[in-house]
């Protein structure tokens, strides 16, 4: 197998620059208004944070992304609902 022929190996993820740009932008800071919304699904579904620590907050856009993702893996339909509705909010 050669890495020279630009194609990676099934299952390896190659490093790109456009990594670094997308990892930065979901380190930003949230807008309050969706800080606000993501905490509040936080404390209306505690089950799908189950392992937060209470003294945690949503500061970053990453946050608000394992919001989405717990009410999703965690939730039933309204975790679902809120879920989508957040989503669509970034």
């Amino acid at each position: 197998m050669s890495v020279s022929s630009g194609i990676a190996p099934a299952g390896i993820i190659r490093y790109t620059p456009v990594m670094d740009e997308i990892s930065a932008a979901m380190e930003k800071p949230a807008p309050p208004e969706l800080v606000a919304r993501a905490e509040a699904l936080v404390r209306e579904f505690p089950d799908c944070f189950w392992f937060w620590h209470p003294d945690s907050h949503v500061e970053t856009l990453e946050d608000i992304q394992q919001v989405v993702r717990n009410l999703r893996r965690y939730g039933r339909k309204p975790a679902w609902t809120a879920a989508q509705q957040l989503q669509q909010c970034l």
